[in-house]
């Protein structure tokens, strides 16, 4: 009797150091989420799925759009969003998709009044007991910028070349021809 006395006290002593040693990893692995978070060069930020609350946001966030992160906290996501971005937000949320999510470009507001481009990447999490979503903006601005110039091009010589009375054709090195007004 002594000795399964003595097992079960081991055996709740191992299972107590393996509770200790489990609580301590996610200790840790909070500490390094929450650094890895923090220092991201992209903008990031969690919020509240159902009041869309933004809950934290990092110091890429605050640097970008301008907002103190008090005053983030104060905010909703469709308050960076003009009245058409919060539609299509609202519509995006109801799929309500917990696997990983990558869409855009949507257009985002900055404190100034500015508006950018910007693509994201998001998850369905649990934040503090309360259904949220993480999210990761990349400006790309730019980018949307250069490609609508580069329309606007393209259709500038195609209307161009179509009411030209001479006819335009364009080949390649290898003489195959791309295009014949």
């Amino acid at each position: 009797a002594e000795w399964r006395v003595l097992e079960r006290s081991v055996g709740l002593a191992a299972l107590a150091i393996e509770r200790a040693r489990s609580a301590a990893e996610l200790r840790d692995r909070g500490a390094q989420f929450r650094y890895l978070f923090a220092n991201n060069p992209h903008p990031m930020w969690v919020f509240d799925q159902e009041t869309l609350a933004f809950l934290e946001v990092n110091d890429a966030a605050v640097a970008r759009y301008g907002y103190t992160p008090d005053e983030f906290k104060r905010m909703g996501v469709g308050d960076i969003r003009s009245p058409e971005e919060r539609m299509r937000l609202l519509e995006s949320l109801a799929t309500n998709q917990d696997e990983l999510q990558a869409s855009g470009p949507w257009y985002h507001l900055l404190k100034d009044g500015r508006e950018i481009a910007v693509e994201t990447a998001s998850r369905a999490l649990n934040y503090q007991g309360r259904v949220a979503r993480l999210v990761v903006a990349q400006d790309v601005t730019g980018r949307v910028e250069a490609e609508a110039a580069l329309r606007a091009s393209e259709e500038r010589f195609r209307a161009l070349a179509q009411h030209a009375s001479d006819v335009t054709t364009i080949l390649d090195r290898d003489g195959t021809r791309r295009y014949i007004s």
